[in-house]
């Protein structure tokens, strides 16, 4: 749900009429990619055991940020051709393809939960 909010809030700020609307948008697609880091870490920190907790994360957050700078990459091409505005739907867009993929993906069993069991937030051990 979150990553639909995102998405759809990032077209509607690339649609705004103005910059105060253009403000409220880009705040609640901010918001939702907030509460999906925060889950997204939770989970990380409950299901990973800690021998492999911080590879894991950090290919996590490489993977992130390879894929942050080839999207900026290819807006910066595509801003030769196309309209700011045009390139900020399309970005909207394709971040929402990353909620499809996971309903998709869950909706037909392909997420399982991991085979260990959740261990309870007061026994995570975080260094």
């Amino acid at each position: 749900i979150a990553y639909l909010i995102h998405g759809s809030s990032y077209v509607l700020f690339a649609l705004a009429p103005s910059f105060a609307w253009a403000m409220f948008w880009i705040g609640m697609s901010r918001l939702a990619m907030g509460v999906s880091s925060v889950l997204n870490t939770g989970q990380l920190l409950r299901y990973v055991s800690n021998e492999y907790r911080g590879r894991v994360f950090a290919t996590v957050e490489s993977w992130s940020w390879t894929m942050m700078i080839l999207s900026m990459a290819i807006a910066g091409v595509a801003s030769e051709t196309a309209s700011p505005r045009t390139i900020g739907v399309w970005a909207g867009i394709f971040s929402s393809t990353t909620a499809v993929w996971w309903a998709w993906a869950n909706w037909t069993g392909r997420l399982p939960q991991p085979g260990t069991s959740p261990r309870e937030p007061d026994t995570v051990e975080v260094l």
